[in-house]
């Protein structure tokens, strides 16, 4: 199934661009990631909008909720296997929120952002996250869970022509899964 995303300026019976897409989240993500960049778009240049011949209201739970109200009065419940993300809305600090289930939806963010020239991040309101609240980042345009390493400073980390120095205090010992301080 083919699916026709066009760009307009109000008043206008054409459209200043138009594309035919095959994959339904593709272009759900699109429409959701311009509605911020309108916004901004229509704030400094005119009455422009971005449209499509498919609905894809589905894929937004909610719109231009407030950053308060996403903080502390939000409850999201998701499906397993989907996908949410807060995108900016229309108004300064206010939000929608978007539920997908494939990487498709968040190329279509990313797109339709270097189609008008704006990084996407500046769209983003927190990471995309599932079902179970595990949050994700983005890496070469596919999702993966966002993690956090930590490393434990220790000797293994000193360069050898440092390691007699008596400034460098080797802080913890590990003895049989128990952690100790050494003297």
């Amino acid at each position: 199934m083919s699916y026709t995303l066009f760009f307009a300026q109000d008043g206008s019976p054409d459209s200043i661009w138009s594309i035919d897409l095959d994959d339904i989240e593709l272009l759900a993500g699109m429409l959701a990631g311009s509605v911020g960049i309108l916004s901004d778009l229509n704030a400094a240049t005119g009455s422009y909008y971005l449209d499509s011949d498919t609905d894809v209201s589905n894929y937004r739970l909610a719109s231009e909720i407030s950053e308060y109200d996403i903080k502390n009065n939000v409850t999201i419940y998701l499906e397993e296997g989907q996908f949410g993300v807060w995108l900016k809305g229309q108004r300064r600090s206010h939000y929608g929120l978007y539920v997908f289930r494939t990487n498709s939806f968040f190329q279509g963010i990313v797109s339709i952002c270097n189609t008008f020239e704006v990084d996407f991040r500046d769209y983003l309101y927190g990471f995309p996250f599932d079902h179970r609240g595990d949050r994700y980042i983005m890496s070469n345009y596919v999702m993966v869970p966002y993690t956090i390493v930590q490393d434990a400073f220790d000797l293994d980390d000193i360069e050898p022509e440092e390691a007699d120095d008596e400034n460098i205090i080797e802080g913890l010992a590990r003895t049989d899964d128990i952690i100790t301080l050494k003297d």
